[in-house]
């Protein structure tokens, strides 16, 4: 089996402290995809750049992101045998995670401002 840990784990860090440096909720889908195209594009440099936009963060999906079935048909054989489907899941994840954080921390911020 193949694994790409070591192409994510040279971005995580970066992404992780992006995460966690962002306070708007809106801008945070936007590190997802910056970051993931970063991974994808150290991993398949020979991918376009209109390609790398195929695959995008959506919170309301089941898995918290949307690839298109043209970039899958591209990454098929690594996204089924490979752990690359489970990285990017795990930075799904952790977007949602923070917006999550940030939307329960603006509530509170708003009760307190109330009183």
């Amino acid at each position: 089996m193949k694994s790409f840990v070591k192409y994510f784990n040279d971005l995580h860090g970066a992404f992780h402290n992006d995460l966690n440096l962002q306070k708007n909720i809106y801008e945070i889908p936007k590190l997802f995809n910056k970051h993931v195209s970063i991974l994808l594009k150290s991993i398949y440099s020979d991918l376009s750049k209109n390609i790398l936009t195929d695959i995008y963060f959506d919170e309301s999906s089941e898995k918290h992101f949307i690839i298109s079935d043209e970039l899958l048909e591209i990454i098929k054989e690594d996204w089924n045998n490979s752990d690359l489907k489970v990285l990017i899941e795990k930075m799904a994840k952790e977007t949602y995670d923070r917006i999550i954080h940030l939307k329960k921390d603006n509530d509170k911020t708003e009760t307190y401002r109330k009183i």
